[in-house]
C-alpha cells in the first residue's frame, strides 16, 4: 500500500513538471499534458499540487478555447479524488467540470456540478472557492439568458468576494457582473465594475485583465462612444498574447463593430474576415458564427447584397452545425458522466461489501442479540459522553474543552492560509449582585438567556461557548476586526433590549466585551489572553461596552 502511494505521488510530481514545461513551450497547445497532470494529482498528489495544476488548466483553456476534450479526463480525476476521499479536490473538479460543461453547451450537467461544488466548499468553509463557484453559476445563468437569476447569484458572489477580500476573485466577479450590466443596459454601473476589475488585475499581473478591457470596449460601443471603444481596444490588444486566440478573435469582432458603427464598411469587413479565419483555425464555432453574422450586416450596409446573402448562409450553416455538434457533445458528456457514476457506484458497492464482510466476521464471535444490545448501549453511551465532553449542561453552549479544540483548529487554519479570525470574550456585568440579591436560580436564567441571544445571533460558521462562570466566547472565522466589533456592538444592544425585569433580574443586564484578532504565531491561549485583557479594560472604562485588544 505504501509503495503504491509513493508511486502515485511520484507520478503526480513528474506529470506536473512536464505540464509546466509543455505550457511554457507551447502556450495554448498543451491541454493534453495539463489534463494528464490533473488526473495524476487527483490519484496521488497533494492539495498544493492540485492548485498548481488547476491554475495551469485555467490558463490553458482560457488561451486555447478548447473545453470538450477536458470532460472525460476531469470526470476520471474526480472519481479518483472521491476514492481517495479528498473532498476539497472533489469540489474543485466539480466546479471545473461545471465550467467545461457550460462551454460545451450541457446546461443541466453544468448546474448539477456547480451545485455539488457549492455544497462541498460550503461544508469545508472555503469561502474563496465558494465565491468562485457562485461566479461560475452566474455565468451559466447569463448564457441561459436568465438575467434575474444571474444578477441574484453574482450579487451574492460579489458580497462574499469583497468580504473575504481576495483581489483575483473580486476582479473575476466584477468582470461577469460588468458584462451582465451591459446586457441590462446599466452601462455606467457596468463600466465601474469593469474598471475596478481591470485595476485589481493590473496589480496582480493577471491575464484576465484583457477580458475586462474587451468588455469595457463593448460597453463603450453600445453607448455609441466609438473613440473610447477604440482606445480601450488598443490597450487590450497590447496585452493579448499570441496564444490567447479567443481574445484575438474577440478583438477582431469588436474592431469590426466599431468600424461598422462609423460606416467604414471596408475596414469592418477586413476585421470580420480576419476574425473568421482565426475562429475557423481554432475551431471556435460560436465566435465564427457571430463574425459571419456581423460580416453579413457590414456587406449589406455597403450594398453588397450578394456577398451579404452568402455570409448569412455561412452563418446559418454554422448555426446548424453548432446545434448538431452540441447535441452530439451533450450525448457524449452524458455517456461519460454515466460511466463515471457507474464506476463510483461500483466502488461504493465494493466498500460496502468490505464493511459487510467485517461485520459478518464480528457477528460470528458473539450472538446476534448480544451484539445488537452491545452496539445500542455503546452508541448511546458514546453519544452522551461526546455531548457531555463538549457541551455546557446549563447553557447548552460548547464548553471550555470544545472551545479550545475549535479555537486551536481555527488558529491553525488562519496561520496556514493567512485568513482573518476574531474572538470576543464577554463577561456579564454585576453578575455576583444578581446571584446575591435575587438568587442563583435567577442568575442561571440570566446565563441561559444570554446564551440563547448569542446562539440566535451567530452565523453558521461562528462558534459560541461558555468559558466558565458568567464568561462566554464568540469565535468569528473569516472575520476582520471591524466586522467583529460591529457584531459585538449589535449583541451588546440586543442584551440591553431584553426585558430582564420579567425574569426578576434587579434591572437591565449588560455585558462587557473584549475582542482580539488573530496575529501570526497566535494560539488559543494567546488569543484568549488578549481578549480577556480587553474585556477587563471595558470593565474599567465603565462596563457595557466593546473594547478591541491592542
Amino acid at each position: 500500500m505504501m509503495t503504491d502511494h509513493m508511486t502515485a505521488a511520484a507520478a503526480a510530481t513528474q506529470t506536473l513538471i512536464e505540464a509546466h514545461a509543455a505550457v511554457k513551450a507551447r502556450p495554448g497547445h498543451a491541454l493534453a499534458e495539463v489534463l494528464l497532470a490533473i488526473k495524476a494529482v487527483a490519484l496521488g498528489g497533494t492539495v498544493a499540487q492540485f492548485v498548481d495544476a488547476d491554475q495551469l488548466l485555467d490558463t490553458e483553456t482560457f488561451t486555447s478555447g478548447l473545453f470538450a476534450p477536458a470532460i472525460k479526463p476531469l470526470l476520471e480525476a474526480r472519481a479518483a479524488a472521491q476514492l481517495r476521499d479528498v473532498p476539497w479536490i472533489v469540489a474543485c473538479l466539480s466546479r471545473r467540470l461545471a465550467w467545461v460543461y457550460d462551454f460545451a453547451g450541457d446546461d443541466v450537467a453544468a448546474i448539477e456540478m456547480i451545485e455539488d461544488a457549492r455544497s462541498g466548499f460550503q461544508t469545508l468553509g472555503d469561502f474563496e472557492a465558494l465565491s468562485r463557484s457562485l461566479n461560475n453559476l452566474g455565468v451559466i445563468w447569463i448564457r441561459r439568458n436568465d438575467l434575474v437569476g444571474a444578477e441574484r447569484v453574482l450579487n451574492e458572489a460579489l458580497l462574499l468576494a469583497d468580504r473575504i477580500n481576495v483581489p483575483v476573485e473580486r476582479a473575476r466577479v466584477r468582470i461577469n457582473y460588468g458584462h451582465l450590466c451591459g446586457m441590462l443596459g446599466e452601462y455606467e454601473r457596468g463600466k465601474q465594475m469593469l474598471t475596478t476589475a481591470f485595476e485589481l488585475l493590473v496589480v496582480l499581473g493577471h491575464p484576465a485583465q484583457t477580458a475586462a478591457l474587451l468588455n469595457l470596449a463593448r460597453l463603450a460601443l453600445a453607448q455609441g462612444r466609438t473613440d473610447e471603444a477604440t482606445t480601450t481596444l488598443d490597450r487590450a490588444h497590447k496585452l493579448i498574447g499570441a496564444g490567447n486566440r479567443l481574445g484575438r478573435i474577440e478583438g477582431c469582432l469588436v474592431r469590426g463593430q466599431i468600424a461598422s458603427r462609423e460606416a467604414r464598411h471596408d475596414v469592418a469587413m477586413h476585421f470580420f474576415n480576419e476574425g473568421i479565419a482565426m475562429a475557423a483555425e481554432t475551431g471556435a464555432l460560436r465566435e465564427e458564427k457571430e463574425l459571419w453574422e456581423a460580416l453579413s450586416n457590414a456587406r449589406a450596409a455597403a450594398s453588397d447584397f450578394q456577398q451579404a446573402y452568402e455570409a448569412t448562409q455561412r452563418g446559418l450553416a454554422l448555426d446548424d452545425r453548432l446545434r448538431r455538434e452540441r447535441a452530439l457533445l451533450q450525448a457524449a458528456t452524458t455517456v461519460e458522466r454515466r460511466a463515471a457514476e457507474r464506476a463510483q457506484h461500483e466502488a461504493d458497492i465494493a466498500r460496502a461489501n468490505e464493511v459487510a464482510l467485517r461485520e459478518t466476521l464480528s457477528r460470528l464471535e458473539r450472538t446476534q442479540s448480544d451484539l445488537e444490545r452491545a452496539n445500542s448501549d455503546k452508541d448511546t453511551l458514546l453519544a452522551e459522553l461526546h455531548r457531555q465532553t463538549r457541551e455546557d449542561p446549563l447553557t447548552r453552549l460548547l464548553n471550555r474543552r470544545a472551545l479550545d479544540t475549535e479555537l486551536e483548529r481555527e488558529c491553525t487554519r488562519a496561520e496556514r492560509y493567512s485568513r482573518p479570525l476574531a474572538l470576543a470574550l464577554l463577561d456579564i456585568d454585576n453578575f455576583k449582585q444578581i446571584n446575591d440579591t435575587r438568587s442563583h436560580a435567577v442568575g442561571d436564567a440570566v446565563l441561559v438567556t444570554v446564551a440563547q441571544c448569542l446562539r440566535d445571533a451567530r452565523r453558521h460558521s461562528d462558534v459560541v461557548a461558555r468559558l466558565g462562570g458568567e464568561e462566554m466566547v464568540v469565535l468569528f472565522p473569516e472575520t476582520a476586526a471591524e466586522q467583529a466589533l460591529a457584531a459585538c456592538e449589535a449583541l451588546r444592544e440586543q442584551l440591553s433590549a431584553i426585558n430582564w425585569l420579567a425574569m426578576d433580574a434587579p434591572g437591565a443586564v449588560t455585558a462587557s466585551f473584549g475582542v482580539a484578532v488573530f496575529r501570526a504565531g497566535d494560539n488559543a491561549a494567546t488569543m484568549l489572553a488578549r481578549a480577556d485583557a480587553a474585556m477587563y479594560s471595558a470593565k474599567r472604562a465603565g462596563k457595557d461596552r466593546v473594547t478591541l485588544a491592542t
